[in-house]
């Protein structure tokens, strides 16, 4: 087969792998934690549809029988996320503290939702991190991710806008 036939026939394999990968997109169940003594479940489950989109992971509860739904925390993007049931009516999610929140509930039904943000809690540093995710090209967030972001990389490793 010709070099540019072989090329041709690649790119539309390629191409066909896109759209099929796409029109799986759904969710993926992550992890699952009953609540002793409840019919609550609390779920996570990641929603991608490839390697190249973000995606988006979404914790809820479920009530096994009414199937009933609460929506816990919303999270824009696969981050890595630890759901724990710490007794006396106490839920804890373990997070990164850079990250974009959607959506959050504190509690639901005789349950507490306690955070706990990896490796420390600093609201305003979520706050500049989600300003600069939606708008990287905003003057005050480039100049926070100057300074907080691209100071961590590694040496060799390509930076944005580069």
């Amino acid at each position: 087969m010709p070099k540019t036939a072989a090329a041709f026939l690649w790119r539309v394999i390629g191409i066909l792998s896109i759209v099929l990968l796409a029109a799986c997109c759904g969710p993926e169940l992550d992890e699952r934690v009953a609540i002793p003594g409840s019919r609550w479940i609390v779920s996570t489950q990641l929603w991608s549809c490839s390697a190249f989109d973000p995606g988006q992971i979404e914790i809820f509860a479920e009530d096994s029988e009414s199937q009933k739904r609460v929506s816990l925390l919303v999270l824009d993007g696969a981050e890595d996320t630890h759901v724990e049931y710490l007794g006396a009516n106490r839920i804890q999610i373990s997070l990164p503290n850079l990250v974009a929140i959607t959506s959050q509930q504190f509690s639901f039904g005789p349950y507490k939702i306690i955070y706990r943000y990896l490796p420390h809690d600093d609201p305003e540093e979520r706050a500049n991190y989600k300003k600069w995710i939606e708008n990287p090209n905003d003057p005050a967030a480039k100049k926070w991710s100057d300074a907080n972001i691209q100071r961590n990389m590694h040496p060799g490793v390509p930076r944005p806008n580069e």
